[in-house]
Order: structure tokens, then C-alpha cells, then sequence
């Protein structure tokens, strides 16, 4: 038994319309706040005390993991629970958090394109110091970037 198990077990509950939250959930086991019920599953192996408590009021607790496969389960059976405009929303909210983590990928693959033409740019300028490279073949070398820069700008 873990906390993933729980929570599950709560949505599969607010689901059902037993409890409407978390807090109505560990206030009806028997915790004096939605913190005091955090804390408590939060701890690893989770206390018989706490099983205990959620078995007495909730039985059905003990096999309902076992009836449930999966995480992605108990998401479809919510899903299909929902009324049309309960779907629309979950999946405009899953878009949305898609949305920020992809923006946030780009942003940092952005970042460490930006530093790896920065490291390139050093080691360049090293090379011609060096007169391993002739300062012309980096000019057309930086030509060729802008070209690539605006290229990309005009397509977005």
C-alpha cells in the first residue's frame, strides 16, 4: 500500500461523489485537517493506523486496489464519468499542461543551442589566435548561421 494507491482510491471516491476532495476525505477517516492525512501518507511504509482508519470507513478499500489495473484506468473511468463539458475541460487542461512543458523544452533546448554557439564561437576565435583557421572561413561560417537565424524567424 502506497500513497499512489490512496489518492487513487480518492479520485476513484470523488468519482463515485463519496467525498467531494481530499480534506472531505481525511476529515471522514478521521484526520483533523487535509495537512494532518498528508503527512500521514507521505511517509514510507504508510502506518497500519492510517489503513486502518480508511478501512473502517471505507471496506471496500482492502479489494479495491486489486480490482483496479492501473493509474490510466481509474483516468479513463474518470474521463468517461464526466459529462460532455467535464471532458471538454480535462482535455483542455491536459493541452494546456502539455503545452507548458513543451514550451519549457524548447526553451531549453534553445538555451543550450545559445551556449554550444557560444562554446563554438571561443573555440573558433582560439583557432584563429592560433592560425589553425583563417578568420575568413569563420566569417562564412557566421554568414551561413545569420542565414539559418533568419530562416527560422521567417517560418515561425
Amino acid at each position: 500500500m502506497n500513497k499512489n494507491s490512496i489518492q487513487r482510491f480518492i479520485s476513484h471516491l470523488k468519482v463515485t461523489e463519496k467525498v467531494k476532495n481530499q480534506e472531505d476525505f481525511a476529515l471522514s477517516i478521521g484526520y483533523k485537517s487535509k495537512s494532518a492525512f498528508s503527512q500521514a501518507i507521505s511517509k514510507e511504509p504508510i502506518s497500519q493506523e492510517t489503513i486502518n482508519k480508511i478501512n473502517n470507513v471505507y471496506p471496500e478499500f482492502k479489494t479495491w486496489e486489486i480490482s483496479v489495473i492501473s493509474s490510466d484506468d481509474v483516468s479513463k473511468y474518470i474521463f468517461d464519468k464526466q459529462t460532455i463539458e467535464g471532458k471538454l475541460k480535462m482535455i483542455f487542461e491536459t493541452t494546456v499542461k502539455n503545452n507548458i512543458e513543451l514550451t519549457e523544452r524548447i526553451e531549453d533546448l534553445e538555451n543550450k543551442l545559445r551556449v554550444s554557439q557560444l562554446v563554438n564561437r571561443t573555440y573558433l576565435r582560439s583557432l584563429i589566435v592560433s592560425n589553425k583557421i583563417k578568420k575568413e572561413d569563420i566569417d562564412s561560417a557566421q554568414n551561413l548561421e545569420i542565414n539559418l537565424d533568419q530562416k527560422k524567424q521567417s517560418s515561425n
